[in-house]
């Protein structure tokens, strides 16, 4: 086993274990003010980002690897593991926010709209994440 597959094996445990949490939970209880919605959205979103940017680097990790067991083997295609999932996760970003500003509209330009946009992201986020952790058990 190469070096750089045994580290991609120890690193696909830790970040696959943790099971996912609600981050926005809290922020969809009764008394939080706007402010505090708006700060509590921010926060699950920026948890949620944190995680996701961790998983991602993990799957091009073992992407890379992947591809040069693929091309070792000689069952490499024209197209790339890193490559297809760098252009999905692009995509995944833009469909993402486009989906949330959209949510955001429809409450109709009152104050309640950025949150609802930050809190969606958060969730899609936290989805995101999760699907690549479901994705990497599979190669």
């Amino acid at each position: 086993m190469r070096p750089i597959l045994s580290v991609a094996v120890l690193l696909a445990g830790a970040c696959a274990a943790p099971a996912q949490q609600n981050l926005t939970g809290a922020c969809e209880g009764e008394g939080l003010s706007r402010v505090e919605f708006r700060a509590c959205a921010a926060a699950a979103y920026a948890t949620a980002d944190d995680d996701l940017n961790e998983v991602y680097r993990l799957a091009i990790t073992r992407a890379k690897v992947f591809d040069l067991d693929a091309a070792t083997d000689g069952t490499a295609g024209p197209l790339t593991l890193e490559a297809a999932l760098r252009q999905a996760q692009r995509d995944w970003i833009a469909f993402r926010d486009s989906h949330c500003d959209a949510l955001a509209v429809t409450y109709g330009g009152g104050t309640g709209g950025p949150p609802a946009g930050i809190l969606c992201r958060a969730e899609a986020t936290q989805r995101r994440a999760q699907a690549l952790r479901e994705m990497m058990a599979d190669y």
